[in-house]
Order: structure tokens, then sequence, then C-alpha cells
């Protein structure tokens, strides 16, 4: 996975959990490939935390995922990275250094440095009168998440 910030990838690797190396979901699949294909029950078999395989149940689990944990979702499975929270916009200023621990959203969304460095330069840029403007955004933030390998946000 790509990090942007070394923050991010400090923190990713301190909050590290040892994984099974082979895992296989079960579930309706959205392929995402180009003919918008939905595999109504399949797998997604995963391997080194790359998507090694996605098939149809009736073709069986692949044989080197035998004996893999197999997990039942009973939903559907869109493979990639899924980004289930974002505000996009955000992702196109720098991160801001937070000055002090706040207790509550409030106290920091109300801070006047909060405003300075984040809330005011997001609306600057999403709300430009030339449109130009937040569709550069828009593609710059897209462009970051699948750099990253976010399929879906």
């Amino acid at each position: 996975m790509a990090f942007f910030r070394e923050e991010t990838r400090l923190r990713a690797e301190s909050m590290a959990v040892a994984a099974p190396r082979r895992l296989v979901l079960r579930g309706r699949i959205a392929t995402l490939d180009s003919g918008g294909r939905v595999i109504a029950d399949g797998f997604v078999c995963i391997a080194d935390d790359l998507i090694a395989s996605v098939s149809p149940a009736d073709a069986g689990i692949p044989p080197a995922f035998q004996g893999s944990p197999l997990i039942q979702t009973g939903g559907t499975i869109y493979p990639g990275l899924i980004e289930l929270h974002n505000h996009a916009a955000y992702n196109a200023i720098p991160l801001w250094s937070v000055p002090t621990q706040y207790l509550n959203r409030g106290q920091w969304r109300s801070a006047p440095l909060y405003k300075r460095k984040v809330a005011n330069p997001a609306t600057l840029l999403t709300h430009h009168p030339q449109e130009i403007y937040p569709k550069s955004v828009a593609r710059y933030v897209e462009c970051r998440a699948l750099l990253g390998g976010v399929t879906t946000t």
C-alpha cells in the first residue's frame, strides 16, 4: 500500500497485527471489471494481502487455498480497498499538526488554528467560483486514493 505521509506509514506499522497469509472470502462479488460482472456466489482468495483470484463458488476453492480460513461475508464484496468514510477535499491540503489535545470535536472544529489551516483552505479550494478548481481538487484526491489502492470511496 502507498502511504502519502510518513506519519501515516509509521502509525500503520505500529498498529500492524499478524493476519493470515491466505484467506478466502465468500459472498456476492461485484467484480469491478469492464463488463460490470456480478458473481452471485463466489470466492475472493487473498494471499499476502493481495487478491490472488476471484471465482464463482461452483468452481470450488482453488487448490492453493484449500484449508485457508473461510469467511462467509453474507454480503457483497467489492474486491479492492474500500474507503468507508472520507472528506476528500481535506486530502488536497497539508496534514494539520494538532497543537493540543481536545476533549471533543466541538472544541477542535471551533479552534481558530483549525479554521485557518484546514477548514478555510478546503472551503476556498472546493467553493471557488471557477468550476475548474473544485473539479481539479476532485481529480487530485481521486488519483491519490487510486494510487493508495482504493477502488471505491
